[in-house]
C-alpha cells in the first residue's frame, strides 16, 4: 500500500510547477528519478517504506499536493491547439495533449495543453495529436501532417512581475502570431510595471520551424516570474516563490533516503564498484556515440562472475545489481533525448495504430472498447501506451523505459532459474546472455518503438517469477566455509551455505503470488494473443526447480517430488486466466454479439493450418516459423549473436530424450521453453525483425547456460548434516532430508 501511496505522491500533478511537480514527468531529472529509479526502488527495496522517515515524508507530499490543489492556481499557460481538419474519430473541438494539468477529459478542452517551459524547436510543442489523423480507418492526407498541415495556436495566461522589465517572446519563421498585453496588442518587446498582467498570443502554425520561448529581461521566463493559467491572488504570490520548494525537499528527501538505504544494503565495495563502473563505462560510451561498443558492454557484464559477492547477495537483488543497474543505465541514456519530446509515427505500422488506440481509450473515455470492438490488432498495449503516455507526456520516452523492465525482467528470469541449478555464477552469465542477445541480433530496435512483443514476453517473464515464488522456500543464510561455483574458476571469498529449512513467507503471501502470476499471464496473453500458451505455461513452476527432467519419466521417482508440487500455483494460474479468456469472450461478446476470444482477429490470416493446405507444405511452415523464432531472423538465417537461443532449443530437446547431464535439468525450466516455442506450430509472423524471438530469449538463454555449466558439473557430493534442521549445500546442491531446498 506504501507503495502505491508513494506513487501517488510522485505523480500527482502540482499546481506550483517545478523540477519534481508530478505528470507529465517531461524534464530529464524527474522522467529519470521518479520514471525509474522510484520503481526499481520499490521493486527491489521496498522495505525502506517500512521506515517512520518513508512513511511521514510520503504522507508530507500527498497533504502538500492536496493543499496546493486548494491554495494555488495553476502554473503555466493555457495553450490550445485548432487543427483546420479533423483529428480523431468522435472527437469535438481541440484536440488533447498528454497532459492531465489541462481538461483531459473534456470533449472540447479549453487548454490541450499546460504551458510551462519554452518550446525551442518543433518537436518540443505538445502536439502528439498529428499522430491521429484521419477520423476514419483510411490513411492521414498531406494537409493532415506537417510540413503542409495548418493549425491554430491559442495562449492565455497571466504574467505577475515583482519588480518592472522586459517581457519578449521569441518565435520561429513558421509561426506567424499576435501578441496582446492587458487587451492590447502589443509590440515585442514591451516593459511590464509590476503587478499581473494578462496574457493572449494569437498565431498560425505551418511548416516545421517553430519556437516558443518567453524571455524576462533576456533570460528564461518560467524561472524568473510567476506565471499563471488564472488570475493570482495577492497572497498567493507573496509566498509562492517559496512554497514551491516544498514539494522539492520533500520528494529528494524521500528519493535520497531511499537511495541511501538501499546502498546501506548493499554494503559491498567490491559489488557496488562493479555496478558504478559498468553504469559509467556504458553512459560515456553512448554520450560519445559509441552505441555499438555500448551493446558490447552489456555482453561484457558477463565477467561479473569474477566479482566477489557475499552470500546475503546471490538472489536477485544481487543479480539487480551486477547485470539490471547497468542495463537500466543503458536503456535511460538511450532514451535521454526522447525526453519532453513527441515522435510522429509512421502511419500504417502496428505501433501508429496502438497510439491512435491509446489516445481513444484514455483521452476519449472508451476504457471498455478499447478503440475498436474486436481486435485485429494486438489488444492490451495500447492500453499500456496509453498509461505511459499519461506519466511522460507527449514523448514516447515512457515506452523506452517500459520495454527495457520487461527485458530486464527476461533477464531476472534467467538467471533465477539458472542460479537454483547450477548456482549464483552461472546465474549471472544467463542474466546477462538475453540482455546481450537483445542488443546484438536483430531485434534490437524492437525497444521503444512502440510494440507489444517486449511488452508480453516482460508481463510473461514476471508471471513466471511470481509462480517460482509462490512454491519456493525461502532459506536463511547461517554460515560459510568453502567454495562454491559449479563449474566456474573458484572466487577465494565465494563459499557454500548453511541453510534453514524454515519457510520464510507466510501461506498468504505466496497464494497471492500464485494468483499475481495468474494476472500476469492473463496480461500477457492480452498483450500478444500468440503467448496464450506460453502463459498458461507458468503454471509448470508449480514444480520445484530442482525437480530434473528425468525425474518425471520414472514413475519410481515420482514419489519424491509429487508431495513438493506447489498446487495453489498449478491451480490458481490456470484458473485465473481462463476467467481472463471469459472476460475476454464477454468483452467481444458485448459489442458483436458473438462469444468468442478471436472474433475479429488476424487468428485466420496467420494461422499455419489454412484450408485446403497439404501435410507437407504445413510441416514445411512449421519448420520455417520455429526457426524463424530461434534464429531471431526473417527469414530464418544463422545468426551466432542469437546462437544463445537455438543452442537452448537444442538443450531443451537434448533433455527431453533423457541425454546424460542434460536429463538433469529442471523440468519446469524445459517443459515452460516447449510452451514458448508451441505458438510457432500455430501461427506465423512477419515484419519487424526478432519480434516473435522475444519470448523465448530468457528461457532459451537459461537452458544454454544451464546446459554448458552441466557439463562442468561434478559428481555430486554428500555432506553430512552440519547441525540438526540445517542443510549443508555443496557443489551439486543441497542433499540433506527428503525436499531439496533453495536459496532465494
Amino acid at each position: 500500500m506504501w507503495g502505491l501511496l508513494a506513487a501517488a505522491a510522485l505523480l500527482w500533478p502540482d499546481h506550483l510547477s517545478g523540477p519534481f511537480d508530478g505528470v507529465p514527468l517531461d524534464r530529464t531529472a524527474e522522467a529519470v528519478l521518479v520514471g525509474v529509479i522510484f520503481p526499481a526502488l520499490w521493486v527491489f527495496h521496498s522495505r525502506f517504506l517500512a521506515t517512520r522517515l518513508a512513511r511521514a515524508s510520503i504522507v508530507a507530499l500527498l497533504v502538500w499536493r492536496a493543499c496546493a490543489t486548494v491554495l494555488f492556481v495553476q502554473d503555466g499557460w493555457c495553450l490550445r491547439f485548432e487543427p483546420s481538419r479533423p483529428y480523431a474519430k468522435d472527437a469535438e473541438g481541440a484536440p488533447h495533449a498528454w497532459d492531465l494539468r489541462a481538461d483531459w477529459r473534456a470533449a472540447d478542452p479549453a487548454c490541450s495543453a499546460i504551458m510551462t517551459r519554452s518550446y525551442s524547436e518543433f518537436h518540443e510543442f505538445p502536439v502528439w495529436f498529428f499522430n491521429l489523423p484521419p477520423p476514419n480507418d483510411s490513411w492521414p492526407a498531406p494537409e493532415d501532417l506537417p510540413p503542409e498541415a495548418t493549425i491554430a495556436m491559442h495562449v492565455r495566461g497571466y504574467l505577475s512581475p515583482s519588480s518592472s522589465g522586459s517581457f519578449d517572446i521569441d518565435v520561429g519563421p513558421g509561426m506567424q502570431t499576435a501578441i496582446a498585453i492587458d487587451g492590447r496588442l502589443s509590440a515585442l518587446p514591451v516593459q511590464l510595471a509590476p503587478g499581473v498582467h494578462h496574457v493572449a498570443i494569437d498565431g498560425t502554425l505551418t511548416g516545421t520551424r517553430w519556437r516558443l520561448v518567453p524571455r524576462w529581461n533576456g533570460a528564461e521566463l518560467w524561472s524568473n516570474v510567476s506565471a499563471t493559467v488564472q488570475r493570482p491572488s495577492i497572497a498567493s504570490l507573496r509566498v509562492r516563490s517559496w512554497a514551491r520548494w516544498i514539494p522539492l525537499g520533500v520528494t529528494a528527501l524521500i528519493l535520497s533516503a531511499w537511495i541511501a538505504s538501499a546502498l546501506a544494503r548493499v554494503g559491498h565495495v567490491a559489488v557496488f564498484a562493479w555496478t558504478t563502473g559498468a553504469s559509467l563505462i556504458i553512459a560515456w560510451l553512448i554520450v560519445t556515440d559509441q552505441v555499438m561498443s555500448a551493446r558490447w558492454a552489456i555482453v561484457a557484464l558477463t565477467a561479473a562472475v569474477f566479482v566477489p559477492v557475499p552470500p546475503r547477495l546471490r538472489n536477485l537483488f544481487g543479480a539487480f545489481l551486477l547485470i539490471g543497474v547497468p542495463w537500466l543505465t543503458f536503456v535511460v541514456v538511450c532514451a535521454a533525448p526522447a525526453i519532453g519530446r513527441w515522435v510522429l509515427y509512421e502511419f500504417g505500422n502496428d505501433y501508429w495504430m496502438y497510439q491512435r488506440y491509446a489516445y481513444r481509450i484514455v483521452m476519449q473515455g472508451y476504457w471498455l472498447e478499447g478503440g475498436t470492438p474486436t481486435f485485429y490488432f494486438q489488444p492490451f498495449y495500447r492500453w499500456i501506451a496509453g498509461l505511459l503516455h499519461l506519466v511522460f507526456g507527449d514523448s514516447s520516452v515512457g515506452e523506452w523505459y517500459w520495454d527495457g523492465a520487461c527485458l530486464l525482467a527476461g533477464s531476472l528470469l534467467s538467471f533465477r532459474i539458472t542460479r537454483t541449478f547450477a548456482g549464483f555464477r552461472w546465474g549471472v552469465v544467463a542474466a546477462a546472455a538475453p540482455l546481450g542477445v537483445f542488443v546484438l541480433s536483430s531485434a534490437r530496435d524492437l525497444i521503444g518503438r512502440g510494440l507489444g512483443e517486449i511488452a508480453s514476453a516482460g508481463l510473461v517473464s514476471m508471471a513466471a517469477l511470481c509462480a517460482i515464488s509462490s512454491g519456493a522456500r525461502q532459506l536463511k543464510v547461517v554460515g560459510s566455509r568453502q567454495p562454491l561455483n559449479r563449474g566456474l574458476p573458484a572466487v577465494p571469498t565465494e563459499r557454500p551455505l548453511y541453510v534453514s529449512n524454515r519457510w520464510s513467507t507466510s501461506r498468504d503471501r505466496r497464494t497471492g503470488a500464485a494468483i499475481a502470476a495468474g494476472v500476469l499471464g492473463t496480461l500477457a496473453f492480452y498483450t500478444r494473443l500468440n503467448n496464450l500458451l506460453m502463459a498458461l505455461g507458468v503454471a509448470v513452476f508449480a514444480l520445484p526447480l530442482r525437480v530434473p527432467v528425468r525425474a518425471l519419466v520414472r514413475p519410481l521417482a515420482w514419489k519424491s517430488w509429487w508431495s513438493r508440487v506447489s498446487w495453489r500455483t498449478a491451480i490458481a494460474v490456470p484458473a485465473v486466466i481462463g476467467l481472463g479468456l471469459l472476460c475476454f469472450a464477454w468483452r467481444t461478446w458485448h459489442y458483436t454479439g458473438v462469444f468468442s476470444v478471436f472474433h475479429g482477429t488476424q487468428r485466420y490470416i496467420v494461422a499455419i493450418w489454412q484450408p485446403g493446405m497439404s501435410l507437407g507444405a504445413v510441416a514445411y511452415w512449421m519448420g520455417h516459423n520455429v526457426l524463424l523464432v530461434l534464429t531471431v531472423n526473417d527469414p530464418p538465417r544463422f545468426d551466432v549473436y542469437a546462437s544463445p537461443v537455438l543452442i537452448g532449443a537444442v538443450v531443451a530437446v537434448l533433455a527431453v530424450l533423457g541425454v546424460p547431464r542434460f536429463r538433469d535439468l529442471p523440468a519446469a525450466a524445459v517443459l515452460f521453453f516447449f510452451a514458448a516455442i508451441a505458438g510457432a506450430f500455430i501461427a506465423r509472423g512477419w515484419t519487424y525483425p526478432g519480434r516473435f524471438s522475444v519470448h523465448v530469449m530468457p528461457i532459451a538463454c537459461a537452458l544454454a547456460v544451464c546446459g554448458v555449466a552441466s557439463l562442468f558439473r561434478r559428481g555430486a557430493t554428500v555432506s553430512k548434516p552440519h547441525s540438526k534442521g540445517r542443510t549443508r549445500v555443496s557443489a551439486a546442491g543441497p542433499t540433506h532430508g527428503s525436499a531439496p531446498t533453495e536459496w532465494v
